[in-house]
């Protein structure tokens, strides 16, 4: 027979905060897709424009499916509160035998998150300066009134052009770093909480909710992984396009 104890007020701190993880995903969705629309950064770069650009909407939908379904997990773990707290405890107990029901009113510290995830810093540029070329003596003379004519420096036009928009594409790498520290805390949070929710629930449901977000804990960390992975490649891209630039 499966035993039946929960502390009422426990699954409320469980149930905001597997909310607020939901609630972080989906910013996270947005502000991948607010920082991170297409891949056109250049010459160079735009060897990998089709297969990025495959991949931006696929990693942000799945961020927004994952915050929905987090946030209706915490809503559902909240009606089984209700249900519990609307269950006297005699009834409680023809369902199993243990200790029943409990509400201290108390919130347990395990529910309070570990990670501060929210909000999400601006990406940075960070990335090496272009190199300054020179087309010898007489031609940077040239350059050099064309740049005082009309603002335009031929130099830096001829560099940028084939080493692509490396500063947007630097963006885009610190973004992917922003959301993979992002997911990494939804992580740890919400470890933390599964961890302190199995002390003072048990049951059909505990059991059923524990083995849905053991799937989020094994997917997170994936998912981090990935985000910056991929923030890494860009970062090698950049250096090959200023390597290359440089050379040429």
């Amino acid at each position: 027979m499966t035993v039946l104890a929960a502390e009422l007020s426990d699954l409320r701190g469980w149930s905001a905060q597997v909310g607020r993880a939901g609630a972080d995903c989906a910013a996270a969705s947005d502000y991948l897709a607010g920082h991170v629309t297409d891949g056109e950064f250049g010459m160079i770069l735009e060897l990998i424009t089709v297969d990025y650009e495959r991949l931006i909407p696929v990693f942000t939908e799945a961020l927004a499916t994952e915050g929905a379904r987090l946030e209706a997990t915490g809503e559902g773990i909240e009606a089984i509160v209700r249900d519990y707290a609307a269950t006297d405890a005699r009834v409680a107990q023809d369902f199993g035998v243990g200790a029943g029901l409990r509400d201290d009113s108390l919130v347990g510290v395990g529910f309070y998150d570990v990670a501060t995830v929210l909000p999400i810093r601006a990406p940075s540029c960070d990335t090496a300066a272009l190199p300054t070329i020179s087309f010898g003596y007489l031609l940077d003379k040239i350059c050099d009134l064309t740049l005082w004519v009309i603002g335009v420096d031929p130099r830096v036009y001829v560099t940028r052009w084939i080493a692509g928009d490396i500063e947007k594409a630097a963006r885009q790498a610190s973004a992917w770093e922003q959301v993979s520290r992002c997911l990494e805390g939804v992580d740890l949070n919400l470890a933390r909480g599964q961890g302190a929710i199995d002390q003072t629930w048990t049951g059909a449901a505990a059991t059923s909710a524990a083995a849905y977000l053991d799937q989020w804990l094994t997917a997170l960390p994936r998912q981090s992984t990935a985000a910056a992975g991929i923030a890494a490649h860009l970062r090698d891209m950049i250096r090959g396009a200023v390597d290359l630039a440089q050379n040429v």
